[in-house]
């Protein structure tokens, strides 16, 4: 049983992708070919917008953005080293591109 904050998932002799699937037949997809980000873009140029970065060691709030009044946080996974141990040992438990996407934002 997932607790998911809104409610209770029974997840039961499937892959995660499946399970997923069957959940959120209809996940929204964004269109990210067209966006760039410069180079050297990472957390940190988000300060320059007014967003303060905070390190969370909770996986599932990667990215998050908490917003408190006028303040606005984005939490990052600070556990790099977790996530290459994870590729080798789970490579299809969490995606690569999560993987290195935590790893270039944090660095």
């Amino acid at each position: 049983m997932l607790n998911i904050g809104f409610g209770n998932l029974s997840w039961q002799d499937t892959s995660l992708k499946h399970f997923l699937a069957a959940q959120f037949p209809n996940a929204p997809s964004l269109d990210c070919e067209k966006t760039a980000f410069p180079k050297g873009f990472n957390a940190w140029s988000l300060q320059n917008a007014g967003i303060a970065v905070e390190f969370t060691d909770e996986f599932a709030d990667h990215l998050k953005l908490v917003r408190d009044g006028d303040r606005e946080t984005v939490l990052v996974f600070r556990q790099v080293g977790f996530l290459e141990v994870q590729v080798d040992r789970f490579v299809s438990s969490i995606p690569p591109f999560t993987i290195m996407k935590s790893h270039l934002t944090v660095w």
